[in-house]
């Protein structure tokens, strides 16, 4: 009787769970975010909703479901995504993967200079800890009229993050 009647109780959650990509997501980040006060996460994720995107980014990159944490959030410019990092050095992963950039473009008022300078304190705030910093540079956008702009952005981004030692990839096909 006490068993059917947890079964019958569950049920609710288990097909919740089954169904709803948020829900699962939340309850993996949740999970993840518990676990990492005892086992440090192999990553961190901040970004826009690119990233955000993802999920629950443990299943793709790694076996173990709770090695990562999404703190990603859509329409974070660089400056917000900028204390997601300040955040997700906090739990001390292996690596806190970064992609930013993408809205700072599409916000209408870019300034190329304001997210170089972005990522340059993004990349500061590894100094010193344990974690690497590994960042994923903005991809093209929709509008072929931003190419350009995000090439530009990139080429900068790319040669100034690898001095501070940053890892950088590069999604664009040339």
């Amino acid at each position: 009787l006490a068993l059917g009647a947890y079964v019958l109780a569950s049920l609710p959650l288990a097909i919740l769970f089954a169904v709803n990509h948020q829900f699962r997501h939340v309850f993996f980040n949740l999970s993840s975010h518990y676990r990492a006060k005892l086992v440090k996460p192999r990553t961190v994720h901040v970004g826009d909703s690119i990233t955000a995107g993802g999920g629950h980014w443990s299943f793709l990159l790694s076996s173990m479901p709770f090695d990562s944490i999404n703190l990603a959030g859509d329409g974070y410019t660089t400056r917000q995504i900028a204390g997601q990092v300040r955040r997700a050095l906090l739990y001390q992963p292996k690596v806190v993967v970064i992609m930013a950039g993408a809205n700072d473009i599409l916000g209408g008022d870019f300034r190329e200079q304001e997210v170089v300078d972005g990522y340059i304190y993004i990349a500061k705030l590894f100094a010193g800890k344990p974690s690497q910093c590994l960042v994923t540079l903005p991809t093209k956008l929709r509008d072929p009229s931003q190419t350009e702009t995000v090439e530009l952005l990139n080429g900068r981004l790319s040669d100034i993050l690898l001095e501070m030692g940053c890892l950088v990839v590069d999604l664009n096909p040339d």
